[in-house]
């Protein structure tokens, strides 16, 4: 009863201090987890065959019951991709002075989620091929055909 008192002590209101206590967690220390995972590895053959998004299930599942949090699979992989797309960003935009010429020669290719992160910090500049398109109509008369009407079979 007292463990169930301390895990309700630990939830905390704010979602974003559960996600990165769920980063910190140690998975691969903890000797009830990696049980766990071999007897579930068993039944698939190896632990090597486990998919990313079963394996992220299964810690969420562990992390929850462990500390009496309610964590979703699904803000679990959104926190971890938004956090890896935009150390992403931050490491691709620091341009050291030595390596300012080498990557601004280079044309660089952004992922979904790294394009989207500098969409929602306003950075649209830094976006690749972005253009700006204009809104207004052509305003110039259209040209005036300069190819002959195609002959009718009959008026060979």
């Amino acid at each position: 009863m007292q463990l169930e008192e301390q895990n309700q002590l630990n939830c905390s209101a704010n979602p974003e201090s559960d996600l990165s206590q769920y980063l910190a967690f140690p998975f691969e220390s903890d000797a009830n987890f990696k049980k766990g995972l071999s007897d579930i590895a068993s039944l698939t053959g190896s632990s090597s065959d486990i998919p990313e998004d079963t394996l992220r299930s299964m810690r969420v599942f562990y992390f929850n019951r462990m500390t009496g949090h309610s964590l979703s699979v699904a803000d679990v992989q959104a926190y971890e991709s938004n956090r890896n797309s935009t150390e992403d960003i931050l490491t691709s935009t620091s341009n050291t002075p030595g390596n300012a010429d080498v990557e601004s020669s280079s044309v660089e290719s952004f992922s979904f989620a790294q394009i989207q992160a500098l969409i929602e910090a306003g950075k649209f500049d830094e976006i690749p091929n972005n253009k700006t398109i204009s809104t207004a109509l052509n305003s110039t008369s259209p040209d005036r055909s300069t190819v002959s009407p195609r002959k009718k079979p009959w008026e060979n």
